[in-house]
């Protein structure tokens, strides 16, 4: 729905909107390089609460992710070619 890249400090925002009936499920995918010399960057998924999610008029509410360490280990986290 959106791509982004950080800002100098590392932050970013990230907004999307759909029109589809459909129920959309949205995540975070942050590709780095981070303590890692493959051939393809690590991909970090991080799930979007559904409160953070609008609906018609409704505002969402911000999600703050926080401070991520690329360098640790995440679950879920693996290499992706193809984004």
């Amino acid at each position: 729905m959106d791509s982004v890249k950080t800002v100098g400090d590392g932050s970013f925002r990230v907004t999307g909107s759909q029109r589809k009936i459909r129920k959309i499920d949205p995540k975070i995918n942050i590709y780095h390089r981070c303590n890692h010399s493959g051939l393809c960057p690590k991909r970090v998924t991080i799930h979007v609460p559904k409160n953070a999610v609008g609906k018609g008029s409704k505002d969402a509410q911000l999600f703050d992710i926080g401070v991520l360490n690329l360098a640790n280990r995440y679950p879920g986290e693996g290499t992706d070619c193809i984004h």
